[in-house]
């Protein structure tokens, strides 16, 4: 479950020596209080904090797993180096042990932030890495300990990414052709930020990887399970963490291995159509106009419906622009019988945008009824086709039989030229004109 190695650095009181005056950083605090930004500029640090709300709202709800952090993380952003270019090194990752307390820092360079992918893919790392210590006890002394590995990070961003078809389905497909149906090997690696097209395709295969075993029944709980079975033991297989967390592959890769492919062969067919079917547009719909508000007891889902508490704090204008992507995206992939639907829900967002909250309630009632309204005639229309299926004769009856013999020869070619009076007349009239 994990490659990369970290070091836990105990921070112990040592002999007092005078110290240097300083200023003191300058630091703020992210809504749920876990992650603390420090940099010079507010504005920066503030932009940072957001984000990473965001970055755990999307990783917690993708691995359907709740909100219960315990070690805090620090983000330093440092100052690019003068004369630095090409993409940002990927950020390092600490697990600290101050007096007892544990902490995990984040340092990166200012401009990763302004690389959404650096940033994302160091903050994914250091949240899952947050999971996999939450029962560690203090170090007393430092020791190695394992980092989750880049397949689980960057297929858990690209499975939050996928309802925006942020991964084209040649990829999926070409694997499958191409006989690469065994994860094994991409659990085992960890290509380098800097080699796009490692991590595109790790991407892809982390992302079928991810759902196939959110699809297992561990789920999210076996993700967590595989992530602590590695923390304490780099340079061991990761492959044997994951069996651990997930017993009911039963130590097979082959059972992995079709699992996976399974998973990768709906996401090529899903993207392929390009449409999604009645239960997947249904999800969708909801998923898109529900909200992750982070609060002090943790992230609160919210609903259109819950408007006074999308207007504490600001929620409302961040609500409104993540509706409005989302239900963009979803208009040219949904079920056909579902756009209706659709763009009732799309004008009560643009309403909510302009604080016309006023007959917010009805318009959500009569969206609400119009979704279960195609919701029934959709199962009687498939209840209706499984009945003929289930009914249909053998063998012709016989019935339409004449019909079918006299439209068969009236569209066979005559096997004489007809000679009449109408077809002679034609045929002087073509002489005339030739």
């Amino acid at each position: 479950m994990a490659c990369a190695v970290s070091v836990i650095v105990a921070e112990t009181a040592g002999p007092a020596r005078p110290a240097k005056p300083s200023a003191p950083i300058a630091r703020s605090t992210s809504v749920t209080r876990q992650f603390i930004i420090q940099s010079p500029d507010r504005a920066f640090r503030q932009q940072l904090a957001t984000r990473a709300e965001e970055i755990k709202a999307s990783v917690l709800q993708t691995l359907r797993l709740r909100d219960e952090w315990r070690i805090p993380v620090t983000v330093f952003a440092r100052e690019t180096p003068a004369g630095s270019s090409g993409p940002p090194p990927p950020g390092s990752l600490r697990l600290i042990d101050a007096a007892g307390q544990l902490r995990i820092q984040v340092e990166i360079e200012r401009r990763s932030a302004a690389t959404p992918e650096a940033f994302d893919r160091d903050l994914a790392r250091a949240l899952l890495f947050e999971i996999a210590c939450r029962d560690a006890a203090p170090a007393g002394g430092a020791r190695a300990v394992a980092l989750p590995g880049g397949w689980l990070v960057d297929g858990t961003l690209a499975l939050a990414e996928m309802r925006v078809g942020s991964i084209p389905s040649y990829l999926f497909d070409g694997l499958l052709r191409a006989g690469q149906t065994d994860p094994a090997r991409f659990i085992r690696a960890n290509p380098a930020p800097s080699d796009s097209a490692a991590v595109t395709l790790q991407r892809a295969v982390g992302a079928a990887l991810v759902q196939a075993l959110l699809d297992r029944p561990e789920g999210g709980g076996g993700i967590i399970a595989a992530l602590r079975a590695g923390v304490d033991a780099p340079g061991s297989d990761p492959m044997d963490h994951l069996f651990s967390g997930f017993p009911s592959l039963n130590h097979s890769p082959a059972v992995l291995a079709k699992a996976w492919a399974v998973q990768a062969g709906r996401f090529a067919a899903q993207q392929e159509s390009g449409v999604l079917g009645i239960a997947d547009t249904r999800a969708a719909i909801a998923e898109a106009l529900a909200f992750e508000k982070p609060g002090p007891e943790g992230l609160r889902r919210l609903g259109i419906s819950d408007v006074a508490e999308l207007e504490k704090g600001g929620g409302r204008k961040a609500y409104v622009r993540q509706a409005q992507a989302a239900l963009d995206s979803l208009a040219g992939r949904a079920h056909p019988l579902w756009e209706p639907v659709i763009d009732r829900y799309r004008v009560l967002i643009a309403d909510l945008e302009r604080g016309r909250t006023r007959d917010l309630a009805r318009g959500i009632a009569d969206a609400a009824a119009a979704d279960a309204a195609r919701a029934v005639t959709a199962d009687e229309i498939d209840d209706y086709l499984n009945w003929m299926e289930a009914n249909a004769p053998g063998a012709s009856s016989g019935v339409f039989d004449g019909y079918l013999r006299a439209s068969a020869a009236n569209q066979a070619p005559a096997s004489t030229p007809r000679d009449n009076a109408v077809t002679r007349y034609l045929d002087t009239i073509e002489r005339e004109f030739r």
